[in-house]
């Protein structure tokens, strides 16, 4: 007797049919994704941009490397550390917002928008007492206030 071991036309479209589904399933998943990752959208909610002022400034203030820190008296619109490898975080205020610069070898090398929005509370955005060892910061963003002060090691 012969063996009828093959597939037979019926069951080649059936499965023809289901792989055509799961490819079509995977394609509109994997288009929702990209759409998801490509898409750069600057967070314009209050708190996400005050958390990223945070993770930037509390990245700085606790480096074992910080030799010197320098706050523009006048107007407190700027605050400047400096590294034991020379290099420069800068945060300023101008154009209603906060900027984070990265100097390296008096070359900016990286410079970002922390927070877009603010408006000074005080005289004064940032504050430094030496004798003390604290820098303080005192802005709003969209009505919202914030302020604070960190220790330096």
């Amino acid at each position: 007797m012969k063996s009828n071991r093959g597939i037979t036309l019926t069951s080649l479209a059936i499965y023809i049919i289901g792989l055509m589904i799961m490819i079509t399933l995977m394609a509109t998943f994997e288009s929702y994704f990209v759409k998801n990752v490509n898409e750069v959208v600057m967070d314009s909610n209050t708190q996400g941009q005050y958390s990223k002022f945070l993770a930037y400034i509390t990245k700085d203030i606790n480096s074992n490397d910080l030799e010197f820190v320098k706050v523009d008296e006048a107007n407190g619109l700027y605050l400047i550390m400096l590294y034991k490898n020379n290099i420069q975080h800068q945060y300023i205020y101008e154009n209603d917002s906060i900027y984070y610069v990265r100097l390296e070898n008096n070359e900016v090398t990286n410079k970002i928008i922390l927070c877009k929005n603010v408006h000074v509370t005080l005289s004064q955005i940032f504050s430094y007492k030496k004798d003390e060892s604290k820098i303080s910061y005192n802005f709003s963003i969209d009505d919202d206030d914030f302020s604070g002060e960190f220790n330096i090691k």
